[in-house]
């Protein structure tokens, strides 16, 4: 996200960015009143959730600039919020340039369709509702959703 956490869809400046925790997340979206969807939590390989955990890393270092509009680089130092770690799989980094092809929920429901195609979910089929209670997303209110579903658009 922007640090300033205004998103500016049209800038074409990068800006300093800031990788939330979930409960910064959960106050961020509280505060218009907006709506948290979910998809999985699906399994990955240890290598994949090895690649995740540096791209966490570097997102947390303050290294990465934060732009709305994504497809203007394919620079990993610049980021908007779907691409944060979907550059961190190289089978969708190689094939998408823009992982999520529209912003919010139905951009992120395309972002899982495309993982799934890609394979890079080891089982897209099993989800893992028993991991959402040990990181806390019971806490806050979310609508389970399925790859690829359209959703209406937010508005504030």
């Amino acid at each position: 996200m922007p640090a300033t956490l205004h998103i500016r869809q049209l800038a074409l400046r990068t800006e300093p960015g800031v990788n939330l925790s979930l409960s910064q997340t959960y106050d961020w979206i509280a505060s218009f009143n907006g709506r948290v969807s979910v998809w999985g939590p699906y399994e990955i390989s240890a290598e994949q959730f090895g690649h995740y955990l540096s791209r966490k890393n570097s997102l947390d270092s303050g290294a990465v600039q934060y732009r709305a509009i994504g497809t203007l680089t394919r620079n990993l130092g610049v980021s908007n919020c779907g691409q944060s770690f979907s550059f961190a799989s190289r089978h969708l980094r190689q094939q998408y340039g823009q992982p999520t092809p529209s912003p919010g929920e139905n951009g992120t429901s395309k972002l899982v369709e495309r993982y799934i195609r890609v394979g890079a979910l080891d089982d897209p089929t099993t989800t893992h509702e028993w991991l959402l209670p040990l990181i806390g997303a019971n806490d806050y209110p979310a609508t389970h959703r399925q790859p690829g579903e359209r959703m209406p658009y937010f508005r504030r």
